[in-house]
């Protein structure tokens, strides 16, 4: 009989506990694991009229992530620790991570002339920057080694919500502008934006889903101020 209540009491030690960790980590935010740094809050707060009336297009209703205890973050989290164990399959990998945090020295990458990248920037700068970080702190996702300790970045934890990716978003965004002014350069460039972008998930600071949101966010935006028509066309000239 002792046994029998020993075991009952194990059991309900272990349902318990598992409930709370599941709590807890369904209850795991950016805003409650970071503190979003000030530079980005600055963006997030830039928005004008004009990103909130792109903003609208989006319909952010309809957009969603995985939730924390859910078996797709399960899976990406999975996959992020697969491509951890890889990094030392990459020579000067630590170097190249942390090169690719800097946006100058991605667009530097990309095979335009100095005049186009300047505008582009500027363009990713006035255009893009706000409505991506504007999204970011709408969706309040957690970085991925918050929710699995045995997740270690190969890069500085950004003081920035995960989704979408904004390495993702811009180096797509580049990607579809200078595809659009030179078709030819298509599979190039998409080339470019795609190690840019999933580099991040190899450096352990972004989910699969996040890549895949930037990559349409960037085409939705782009088509947004695309149109001769909208106040935001003249940056996006190259």
């Amino acid at each position: 009989m002792y046994y029998i209540l020993a075991l009952f009491s194990v059991i309900f030690l272990l349902v318990v506990i598992q409930r709370n960790f599941t709590t807890d980590t369904n209850s795991l935010t950016f805003s409650n694991t970071q503190t979003m740094g000030e530079i980005f809050e600055k963006k997030a707060n830039s928005v004008n009229k004009h990103h909130l009336d792109i903003i609208d297009n989006l319909n952010l209703e309809s957009v969603s992530f995985p939730a924390n205890d859910s078996r797709d973050t399960l899976e990406e989290l999975t996959y992020l620790r697969g491509l951890q164990d890889t990094r030392h399959l990459y020579p000067n990998i630590s170097d190249n991570l942390n090169s690719q945090v800097q946006r100058d020295y991605c667009i530097d990458a990309y095979p335009i002339s100095k005049k186009e990248k300047k505008a582009l920037s500027r363009c990713i700068n006035k255009c893009v920057d706000p409505i991506c970080w504007y999204i970011k702190r709408h969706f309040n996702r957690v970085r991925p080694k918050f929710l699995d300790h045995r997740i270690q970045p190969g890069v500085s934890t950004p003081t920035h919500p995960a989704f979408p990716s904004g390495h993702a978003t811009w180096n797509y965004f580049i990607a579809k502008a200078i595809s659009d002014k030179y078709p030819e350069k298509t599979n190039e460039v998409y080339g470019i934006a795609d190690e840019f972008a999933t580099n991040r998930e190899l450096g352990g600071v972004h989910y699969p889903s996040d890549t895949e949101y930037g990559y349409q966010l960037a085409h939705q935006i782009y088509n947004e101020i695309n149109d001769p028509l909208h106040p935001f066309h003249q940056f996006v000239k190259i």
